[in-house]
């Protein structure tokens, strides 16, 4: 490229330069409500984890099993209060838990 033209170029880069308008990027709003199910079994048994959510409360399931035995916890996190109840669905006799 000859001398002239990269001179050139470079006053045209710095007289249009300002007359370029800045784009911003918007930030997108999260989703309040939506559901996610996943299966974790890189160690051990799988764990199938399904989570919902709709506004300021949130519920996860999560089942695992082996040799027979499965477990079924599910959890109801109220965002809003920063409160959480837990309890195991496959036992009658578990009692329920609180966590504040």
């Amino acid at each position: 490229m000859s001398g002239k033209m990269l001179m050139l170029l470079c006053a045209c880069t710095v007289l249009a330069g300002p007359a370029i308008p800045e784009i911003h990027a918007q930030d997108a709003k999260a989703p309040e409500v939506y559901s996610v199910t996943e299966v974790v079994s890189m160690f051990g048994p799988a764990v199938n984890q399904q989570i919902y959510r709709d506004g300021n409360k949130a519920v996860i399931d999560q089942t695992s099993g082996s040799d027979g035995q499965t477990t079924h916890t599910r959890t109801l996190y109220d965002l809003q209060a920063h409160t959480a109840i837990s309890w195991d669905a496959t036992s009658a006799a578990a009692d329920c838990g609180k966590v504040a």
